[in-house]
């Protein structure tokens, strides 16, 4: 379809079928009237997709597919209410720690978009991490979702501990209400302008904005650096300037962030679910249900990695899962110490292990909620768009000791080093 026909004048004179028919634009104008039109129709659509970048507009190409899941109602006239429009007043059975992810095949899984067969046929088929459907990839390539070289490469993950997100599910823009999503698009239209993208000083000039609104001060230079340093993050494809696809996921979460706990934890699929609970069960040696903070902490970075396509040259540290940075010279401390006195270390370990906290599973996934809806994009060997690691799991009563343990740890240490030395032993 040509940027010069109008695709609303089509959806108006035509009845769309769910998978016989796609739309292409080449102009983001196009893409944001029809966002326009659906939601002032008022009716909640969950769109999905992406534009192709025209020339003339985007310094760059990029072919996308807009998915037109959801305008069988449109055109129907069918009203529906979304899980964002919903307020939840309990959490889905799946979360309790007992539950057991079962579901009976009672035949061959069918490929979402072709419905055959996926047993019988010879193309590849990938089934989604989120969700229980399946899809050929030769259907995801037809129809534009493999084009560029991050989709390819996280395809072929689909099979391995990585796995693979599928066009439905990989994006957080369809669980936000109709005015939310209208929000985001008039805001990325407002500061991107004429060309089409976000470019570091806009970024900087908008972020500059919202911290006067907040703060009521001019921002300070240090933090003009880490706003630089998130511009970089989200320019996925480090072309130096922000584009829609790009914005929507930061934004999305940034809404998202807003909701209660139990309306995140509604957003969950069992499969995440259960996911994310394997790294935690795995330290619950005594199935109670809880476990140790630190070993809390472990879960949540394990889980954390495992959402990464590891390489040599990214380097996964406390900088990518966020929380308190390890401190090197108490682990170095830590290792003297039970090196030269292993009898007192061992009882300092153990005192320090009857006052730690217990983290329970309910506390643990509620905390953890928004970071595993975040972690539903495709990044590859990126680093996952996901929140700092929640605060339950490195802090005591909301406040966090390590300050206070380390000056401790100095002090026994520098005991300690005068003793060994007037002993005769070099440290």
């Amino acid at each position: 379809m040509s940027a010069t026909k109008d695709p609303l004048s089509e959806l108006s004179e035509e009845k769309i079928l769910l998978g016989e028919h796609q739309l292409t634009f080449t102009d983001t104008s196009l893409a944001w009237r029809l966002f326009k039109q659906i939601y002032q129709s008022e009716t909640d659509v969950a769109v999905g997709g992406a534009l192709e970048a025209d020339e003339g507009v985007h310094a760059r190409e990029r072919s996308r597919t807009v998915a037109l899941k959801n305008f069988q109602e449109i055109l129907d006239g069918d009203q529906h209410c979304s899980d964002s429009e919903c307020k939840h007043t309990k959490p889905p059975d799946f979360i309790q720690y007992d539950w057991v992810y079962y579901k009976e095949r009672t035949h061959e899984p069918k490929c979402e978009f072709c419905h055959k067969n996926t047993e019988v046929t010879k193309d590849e088929r990938h089934f989604c991490r989120i969700c229980d459907r399946v899809f050929h990839e030769g259907c995801l390539v037809s129809r534009g979702f493999c084009s560029d070289e991050l989709s390819a490469m996280t395809l072929a993950e689909s099979a391995n501990i990585l796995g693979w997100s599928c066009p439905d599910c990989e994006g957080l823009f369809s669980l936000l209400s109709g005015e939310e999503q209208e929000e985001i698009i008039e805001l990325f239209n407002s500061v991107s302008g004429d060309d089409g993208v976000i470019d570091r000083k806009e970024f900087l000039n908008l972020q500059k904005e919202e911290y006067q609104k907040l703060v009521g001060t001019e921002m300070p230079s240090f933090r003009e650096k880490q706003e630089m340093e998130l511009f970089s993050k989200i320019d996925r494809d480090h072309t130096g300037s922000i584009d829609y696809w790009e914005f929507l996921h930061p934004m999305a979460i940034r809404y998202l962030s807003r909701r209660s706990s139990m309306d995140i934890l509604n957003l969950l699929t069992p499969k995440e679910v259960i996911g994310f609970k394997e790294y935690f069960v795995e330290y619950d040696v005594e199935n109670v249900g809880s476990i140790p903070q630190t070993k809390a902490k472990e879960a949540y970075v394990n889980w954390y990695r495992s959402k990464v396509k590891e390489c040599g040259k990214n380097y996964i540290d406390f900088e990518w899962y966020g929380g308190l940075k390890e401190n090197h010279l108490l682990q170095v401390i830590r290792e003297s110490l039970a090196k030269h006195s292993p009898e007192k270390q061992k009882l300092h370990t153990e005192e320090e292990a009857k006052k730690e906290v217990l983290i329970h599973w309910s506390d643990y996934l509620k905390h953890c909620a928004l970071h595993i809806l975040s972690a539903r994009a495709n990044t590859g060997e990126q680093k996952p768009l996901i929140p700092p690691m929640p605060s339950i799991l490195y802090a005591t009563d909301g406040v966090s000791h390590a300050h206070d343990d380390f000056l401790k740890l100095c002090d026994e240490a520098m005991k300690w080093t005068n003793y060994l030395e007037r002993k005769g032993f070099t440290v």
